[in-house]
């Protein structure tokens, strides 16, 4: 039952990466590459004990060269 319930949230966040993907690459013109659907999917497929918001944000700034400030 669990395996199944992993293999579920597995697919969701795959189906969720492809069409958020397709959006990023249609509305962001402005991005230096297209973004795949893996490149969104493997900061969560990535097991780490201890995640800090701010590193991983500054992570995903400069991999996909969003310049965009914060509020």
């Amino acid at each position: 039952m669990y395996d199944g319930y992993g293999w579920r949230r597995e697919y969701q966040e795959d189906l969720l990466a492809y069409f958020i993907s397709n959006l990023m690459n249609l509305e962001g013109k402005s991005l230096k590459r297209s973004i795949s659907p893996s490149e969104l999917l493997s900061p969560l497929r990535k097991h780490s004990e201890e995640r800090n918001k701010e590193d991983e944000e500054q992570y995903l700034r400069e991999t996909f060269g969003l310049n965009v400030f914060k509020e």
